[in-house]
């Protein structure tokens, strides 16, 4: 970030809500993979969806450039490039 922020943490992402489990869904695609997808009882603090709270941020400037399938196509391929990870390549 070129701007002088205030420390603390800021959200990122876009304003579009997606539950948990598209998005496992959303990351299996990608990774070509398949897993039987189990439901548990939540755990205090978890939660069901994503969709990040972005005004904190944004009075900085920020501005999604990309969406949420590239975010993960993008994240996954660095993982996968900068881990030693041949089980799941």
């Amino acid at each position: 970030m070129k701007k002088k922020v205030k420390s603390g943490t800021y959200n990122i992402g876009d304003k579009n809500e997606i539950s948990i489990k598209n998005i496992l869904i959303l990351i299996m695609k990608i990774m070509n993979v398949n897993f039987k997808i189990k439901s548990k009882k939540i755990t205090k603090g978890s939660t069901l969806r994503r969709r990040p709270c972005l005004k904190k941020i944004m009075k900085y400037g920020y501005k999604p450039k990309i969406q949420l399938k590239e975010g993960l196509e993008k994240t996954i391929d660095w993982y996968l490039n900068n881990f030693n990870t041949p089980a799941i390549k």
